[in-house]
């Protein structure tokens, strides 16, 4: 192998070591708990009227990533991702001008899918689906630049349907509720749904 064909290997090679998320291995960033959050103003290098930009990188005690974004002018901008203690992965999204925009998902810490939502400047928009820990889907919502609408489907978590009910603009269509009780019996309100 010529001289130039071992350096670019062992360049990648390093640089591969570099992007690893482990404790020990240079990451640049600081933490949020190293910024001043000026609420709408957005997040300040401390003691500074300096807005930051840059890498924010958090660790667990146990030498786990936490959570790692961007910001920008004090503003989370980009791919927020976060970690459980154990590793398995939390929430996964975007940012931009430090609100939520677009596909973020979430799971619980034995890595099963906890939710999937849209965000529109910050608000939930179109499809919402959540489940339980034990991986049985518990609702599925539609919004509407932040208001319920359309069909709310909620379940129990052994399966059976718990109820069905249509919004129009954030507003409960009067009569459109329908609910189940855990073993599938058809019950004429929310609170005999719920066990």
């Amino acid at each position: 192998m010529n001289f130039l064909c071992r350096s670019f290997l062992l360049f990648l090679f390093f640089l591969f070591l570099g992007g690893c998320g482990e404790r020990g291995m240079p990451i640049d960033g600081i933490s949020l708990d190293d910024l001043q959050n000026r609420g709408v103003n957005g997040y300040y290098v401390l003691k500074t009227d300096k807005p930051y930009t840059g890498e924010i990188v958090e660790w667990h005690d146990s030498n786990q990533m936490k959570y790692r974004t961007h910001m920008e002018y004090g503003f989370k901008e980009g791919l927020w991702v976060s970690w459980y203690k154990n590793g398995q992965k939390k929430n996964e999204g975007n940012y931009w001008n430090g609100i939520k925009e677009g596909s973020w998902t979430s799971w619980y810490d034995n890595g099963q899918k906890r939710s999937e939502k849209n965000w529109n400047k910050g608000k939930p928009h179109g499809l919402v689906v959540e489940w339980y820990k034990n991986g049985q889907k518990r609702e599925e919502i539609n919004f509407k630049n932040g208001k319920h609408n359309g069909l709310w489907v909620i379940w129990h978590d052994n399966g059976q349907m718990m109820s069905k009910m249509i919004f129009d603009d954030g507003e409960f269509l009067e009569n459109s509720g329908k609910y189940w009780n855990s073993k599938g019996e058809s019950v004429d309100s929310p609170a005999k749904a719920i066990p």
